[in-house]
Formats: C-alpha cells, sequence, structure tokens
C-alpha cells in the first residue's frame, strides 16, 4: 500500500531567525496496523551545519509522539536537489487516534522547501 500526498504544491521556510512549525497534516490518516516508511520531501536552498528540524508522526493533538526523526544537514549533499527524509512509523492497532505528520523545530540554518510525503506499507 502507498499514499502520496502534495506534490502539487511547494511550500518554503525561509533562512533566518524563524524558528517554528513548517506544516502539520494530514489530521485524520488513519493506517491499518503494520510498519510504514513516511518520507517527506525537501529541498534545502544553501549548505548549513546542524539540524534543520524534525518529522514527527503524532497523535492529532502532538501530544504523543508515534515516531520521529531529525532533519539534519548533512542529509542533503548539495543544494537545490530533492531529497527523501524517511522515519519508520508502526501501527499496532488502528482504532488509535489517527496519526498527524509535521515538521516542527525548524532552526532557519538554511532555507528548505517542502514537496509533499510518500506513505509506504513495508510489513
Amino acid at each position: 500500500m502507498a499514499i502520496n500526498y502534495g506534490h502539487d504544491t511547494v511550500y518554503y521556510w525561509p533562512k533566518g531567525g524563524y524558528l517554528g512549525t513548517f506544516w502539520v497534516g494530514p489530521f485524520y490518516l488513519v493506517l491499518l496496523p503494520g510498519t510504514y516508511n513516511v518520507t517527506a520531501y525537501f529541498m534545502i536552498t544553501e549548505p548549513c551545519n546542524g539540524t534543520v528540524g524534525v518529522l514527527q508522526a503524532t497523535n492529532m493533538v502532538g501530544s504523543q509522539i508515534y515516531a520521529s526523526t531529525p532533519i539534519l544537514c548533512s542529509y542533503f549533499k548539495e543544494p537545490n536537489k530533492w531529497v527523501g527524509i524517511t522515519l519508520t512509523l508502526v501501527v499496532s492497532n488502528s482504532s488509535v487516534d489517527p496519526i498527524m505528520l509535521r515538521c516542527i523545530n525548524m532552526t532557519g540554518a538554511t532555507g528548505v522547501y517542502f514537496s509533499g510525503v510518500a506513505i509506504t506499507q513495508i510489513s
């Protein structure tokens, strides 16, 4: 099973002193029990050091984190090239709260583009 979101619109987070949440959603993602790769596609505008932000899968209010991975500058070999950042999400019970995806804790280390998410069941 594969689900794709986005790729029709590209969002931008500027470089600089901006900190915060880049995007949140979809809000009502209900998946059957299994293991999934959740891949979000990003591109940076210039080389950087450290962390760009954090990709997470949470419950709808964000109080329970099901999976999380940092988005590191080292993942981007060069600017202006799309890179898929993947986290592994294990869904043990489809009756739990719907899942929300989000990109938070943006550091402003570089400009960042986001183009969408692909979800693939791996088991």
